[in-house]
């Protein structure tokens, strides 16, 4: 592959498509700075992305990787000399494709086994401990309830392949609440669970859940992605917990009393708004 031919050759079909540096990314789901890198001769695309890439520009692999069209003449002659470039990029891509996932499912099922026996060990070895040391069950309780909340929030990561990140918060989501309680049965402090806690939860995995589902159904960059985060958690899931406590144990409510609340909800605003200001600005410039 001849990087120099490469990226003018990426460009130029580009631009005969009418499409952006942001566009063309987004329909690899790689960053327009990967993009622009190409084009500027200092990068290359990986070869499972060539396929794609020479789909969306209207070319075939072969003529992607030299960096040039194809010869009409030349490529007739030989087709019957010689496998087809496309059908050898094409296999290759679908072979390392195929080795890729096989490594990382092997590696995942490893893990998964891994920490499902780890937890199964902590938790039989401390509740016999605790059996032997005091004839009962109390202490090591806290530890069967971390466990089970720490595999219903992790196993998901590993053992599925789609919508992974919804399976681990569906767990997170039943299992806090139960978890909380066993803490507050095991320790001195009472009611403090449902008129306390819950509603901070309420809050918190609202906002946990909308950031999820928005970077599983809306493509963003980092950067976005960041500023989208600090919006929900440093500036409105804030807020609310703040206004809940204060109200809770009718602390005032003037700022002035509280400013902790104000200062992190302003800065993560600033911060998310030049970021978005930084994003549209280089988006602008790719054009």
């Amino acid at each position: 592959m001849e990087i120099k031919k490469t990226g003018a050759f990426i460009a130029e079909r580009r631009k005969a498509m009418r499409m952006t540096q942001k566009e063309l990314a987004l329909k690899l789901n790689v960053t327009d700075k990967a993009v622009s890198k190409w084009e500027r001769r200092i990068g290359y695309p990986e070869i499972t992305t060539i396929p794609l890439l020479a789909e969306l520009l209207g070319v075939s692999s072969s003529e992607i990787m030299p960096g040039e069209h194809a010869e009409p003449s030349r490529a007739q002659s030989n087709i019957q000399e010689t496998p087809q470039p496309d059908a050898i990029v094409s296999s290759t891509v679908e072979y390392m494709k195929q080795l890729q996932g096989q490594k990382g499912s092997r590696a995942k099922e490893i893990a998964f086994v891994s920490l499902s026996g780890a937890l199964f060990i902590g938790v039989f070895v401390c509740g016999l401990c605790n059996y032997i040391l005091s004839a009962r069950f109390d202490w090591s309780l806290y530890v069967f309830g971390s466990a089970v909340l720490a595999w219903l929030v992790i196993a998901p990561l590993l053992k599925f392949k789609k919508y992974r990140s919804l399976f681990s918060m569906a767990g997170l989501s039943v299992t806090i609440v139960p978890f909380l309680l066993l803490i507050e049965y095991l320790g001195s402090a009472k009611n403090w669970v449902i008129p306390f806690a819950l509603p901070i939860i309420i809050l918190s995995l609202a906002s946990l859940w909308a950031f999820v589902l928005l970077l599983l159904f809306v493509k963003m960059r980092l950067a976005n992605r960041i500023a989208l985060a600090m919006i929900l958690f440093g500036v409105l899931g804030n807020l609310a917990i703040q206004y809940f406590v204060r109200h809770y144990l009718k602390l005032p409510s003037s700022a002035q009393n509280n400013p902790s609340s104000a200062i992190v909800a302003i800065t993560c605003a600033f911060i998310a708004i030049g970021l978005f200001t930084v994003m549209t600005l280089s988006k602008k410039q790719h054009k």
